[in-house]
């Protein structure tokens, strides 16, 4: 799997600009090869510990206003008059003269995304043969600041706990849409290293087929692992629901399941099928969310 550090491609672009020019978080994100990525940016820079090194700036919106900066308005406002730029009630002055796109970039979300469309070619689709003795694991990754921990617990269909396993690591990809997977695989692929006890199926907080490339974080464990997944998520990424489906150009890509009156949106991770996958998360739930998962949430907290 491709691994990014985003944060060191956005620092080092900000180096690229000369003096008397801007940019903005959307030209950024187009450099970074997503300009879905613009809020992104922000999050990047508001990480930003060196800002002599790395002049967030010269970052603003894209009308010419100036957006945030961590040191206040009136700061930002003083180091861009002092590289010469006019700014008149908080707004740049012949905005277009001053914009700087001529970024040196390898569009880094751009390969991100042709990976994910060569992976999912190894998509399998099929109805398992599980064990009576059926065993369920949920992963889950929480976060503070740019630290993660994801946790595994292990379960039999008695909810009784088989095995439990965390780790922690620094995380370098903010949260963009889309591109889950390149944010918390290298910390799920980090601790699935240390299992002792492999599921049957492994549950994920994410996406799998419900995902526009298909490479939803489930999938792309799924194929990563050759394990059995099955992606379980709260909020709907993409498509229509019709009768209790999630559907898109006509193709059923989830079920929603109601509990308590709160869904979730069950999908197709690997080497499974949707009723299969369905069948096991409503066997491991008692509330809305399923036990292993909900439990791997509560160990991964930070």
């Amino acid at each position: 799997m491709r691994q990014v550090n985003l944060y060191k491609k956005v620092y080092g672009m900000l180096r690229q600009i000369p003096k008397g020019k801007a940019t903005t978080y959307k030209a950024l994100a187009v450099a970074l090869g997503d300009e879905n990525a613009a809020r992104a940016i922000g999050r990047i820079l508001h990480n930003n510990k060196n800002l002599v090194k790395f002049p967030c700036y010269k970052v603003v919106e894209s009308d010419g206003g100036l957006g945030g900066y961590s040191l206040g308005a009136d700061e930002k406002i003083k180091r861009l008059k002092n590289d010469g730029i006019e700014i008149k009630n908080k707004k740049i002055q012949s905005f277009e003269k001053i914009l700087f796109r001529d970024f040196k970039t390898d569009f880094p979300l751009k390969k991100l995304r042709q990976e994910q469309l060569r992976l999912r070619n190894k998509i399998i689709i099929e109805k398992p043969e599980l064990p009576k003795e059926l065993k369920v694991a949920g992963i889950d990754v929480s976060y503070r600041n740019n630290r993660g921990k994801c946790a595994y617990v292990l379960m039999n269909k008695n909810f009784e706990v088989l095995e439990e396993k965390t780790t922690r690591m620094e995380i370098n990809f903010p949260y963009i849409s889309t591109y889950l997977s390149y944010r918390e695989l290298p910390i799920i692929l980090k601790l699935m290293k240390s299992v002792k006890k492999m599921p049957d199926v492994l549950l994920v907080d994410g996406n799998g087929l419900l995902h526009p490339r298909s490479m939803g974080i489930a999938t792309h464990a799924g194929i990563l692992l050759n394990m059995r997944t099955v992606g379980v998520a709260k909020s709907l990424l993409f498509g229509k629901i019709e009768n209790g489906f999630v559907k898109y150009e006509n193709k059923i890509l989830a079920k929603v399941l109601q509990f308590n009156g709160k869904p979730v949106y069950v999908s197709v991770g690997h080497k499974i099928d949707l009723k299969t996958s369905i069948e096991i998360v409503k066997l491991f739930t008692n509330s809305r969310i399923p036990e292993p998962l909900k439990m791997a949430d509560r160990l991964s907290r930070l």
